[in-house]
């Protein structure tokens, strides 16, 4: 098992980002300043989300970010026990006769 590095998919934009500090004009959709609608799909601009909403998805992305710092700390403590398992076990293991 090997770890796999960050890619460009983990990279979110930086939490309180608005549109002035990008260098687009029109929010895209990964944006924080555009968030999908409940009913699928359809971006709608930040303006039309309320304070409530900004600081629900303020910590969700938190939340996110959190779980992925998580996630990579328990796949690197899995991947050294099963390297220190499988070094105990081939050491351990008995050595044919000729």
């Amino acid at each position: 098992m090997t770890i796999e590095p960050a890619t460009d998919d983990d990279a979110r934009p930086a939490p309180g980002a608005t549109p002035e500090s990008t260098p687009e004009s029109t929010p895209r959709a990964d944006s924080p300043a555009a968030a999908t609608s409940a009913n699928g799909g359809d971006v709608v601009p930040a303006a039309a989300l309320t304070d409530d909403e900004r600081a629900e998805l303020a910590w969700l992305r938190t939340e996110n970010n959190l779980l992925r710092v998580e996630r990579d700390i328990l796949l690197r403590v899995a991947t050294g026990y099963a390297k220190d398992m499988d070094h105990l076990l081939r050491r351990s293991a008995p050595r044919s006769a000729p």
